[in-house]
């Protein structure tokens, strides 16, 4: 999942069939630039994710998972503030029950929307009549079915492929490129689609630190020996001695190494190099061929290019966390800087902006910050 968003700067991720569970947490499947939402199964299996760019202003709108129908997760992106689209990810097991298609027309008839988007594992069979009934649901929202090839290949029996990975919108004519690609953990492939919109810019990176570029340590020594520090002794009170001491140190430094502003570029992933980033152009390449011509050879091909690069995506994510750990052996902070980036993107939660004690509701920020506070007094 890493290695696609990398390699495409997609905007939008829904990944359909998670199996995550409540022990997993946001941190744990966090990605860095983006917010993700999800809609677990109680039990095992299933589940929904998306992941959306941090400069998409994200709210969700419907999270529901059906017992033996389906994982239903609705969310409102703005584009800006005249035109919003709801982008809808849903999971169908094989399994489902009848009375499936009946509980997906509640969930969308709730929704209020303009343009829709729906995405995912639905397990309709868009090549075959089995789907008649939910293409029926979908004409009666004007939705249209953008993907039109095999999103499960059949190698050795092609004309049992299927299309069950759907790509449902009401706005057709707003999308483009709609694609087909490679997948090397499910035995489903990825859909993608290309829709003509202005995205917000998302705001760069900013830091602050000191400024060594001009950085002279013989004039920075020379200002710091030639200082009158006789004066702190004149100084009784030892917190004004301090912060006489330290005022002067720091106007000492500033001087000489001043705090500014630096715009940084983050590297999502620092061990995905170019030669894997064109290894994963000809796997793709290969892939695409093999499922044109059909021709065992493209597909051992194929298989063969796959293999080398997960191979190479293995044992530079591992060499490149084995050497970042060895150097720095001997400086803890920067060891577990290194351990806690293998994790993923540190999650900043918000406060929140109600919360209901006494079954009443708290909106100001202050009296919400009281009542936290009176819980862990008490």
């Amino acid at each position: 999942m890493k290695i696609w968003i990398k390699s495409t700067n997609t905007d939008i991720l829904v990944l359909s069939e998670t199996w995550l569970k409540k022990s997993i947490t946001d941190k744990d499947i966090a990605n860095k630039g983006y917010n993700v939402f999800r809609c677990d199964r109680s039990r095992k299996g299933g589940g929904i994710a998306i992941y959306v760019k941090h400069n998409l202003h994200t709210t969700v709108i419907s999270s529901v998972s059906l017992s033996k129908q389906f994982e239903f997760l609705a969310l409102k992106l703005e584009l800006h503030k005249d035109h919003c689209i709801t982008v809808v990810g849903c999971y169908r097991p094989p399994s489902a029950c009848s009375e499936t298609l009946s509980s997906l027309n509640n969930q969308l008839s709730a929704l209020d929307f303009n343009e829709i988007i729906i995405i995912g594992d639905l397990n309709f069979d868009w090549l075959t009549p089995v789907s008649d009934g939910f293409k029926s649901l979908c004409d009666s929202y004007n939705l249209t079915q953008l993907v039109n090839g095999s999103t499960r290949p059949n190698d050795k029996f092609p004309d049992k492929s299927s299309l069950l990975d759907l790509f449902l919108t009401n706005s057709p004519h707003k999308y483009s490129d709609v694609g087909i690609f490679a997948n090397d953990v499910s035995d489903h492939c990825v859909i993608a689609t290309v829709r003509r919109a202005k995205l917000p810019k998302s705001k760069p990176q900013m830091i602050h630190k000191r400024d060594y570029k001009h950085f002279c340590e013989q004039a920075f020594q020379h200002d710091v020996w030639h200082f009158d520090w006789s004066r702190i002794s004149l100084i009784n009170d030892v917190e004004l001695a301090w912060n006489f001491f330290h005022n002067a140190f720091i106007a000492i430094i500033n001087k000489h190494a001043p705090i500014r502003k630096f715009r940084v570029k983050g590297r999502n992933n620092p061990w995905f190099t170019p030669e894997l980033s064109g290894l994963l152009k000809l796997r793709d390449a290969a892939w695409a061929k093999a499922r044109k011509s059909k021709s065992e050879g493209d597909w051992l091909n194929f298989r063969q290019l796959r293999n080398h690069f997960t191979s190479l995506v293995k044992k530079a994510k591992s060499q490149f966390y084995l050497d970042q750990t060895t150097c720095n052996l001997n400086n803890p902070k920067k060891f577990w800087k290194v351990i806690i980036s293998s994790f993923g993107e540190e999650i900043v939660n918000e406060l929140p902006s109600s919360i209901v004690k006494d079954s009443l509701s708290i909106n100001n920020k202050p009296d919400i910050l009281n009542c936290f506070n009176e819980h862990f007094i008490s």
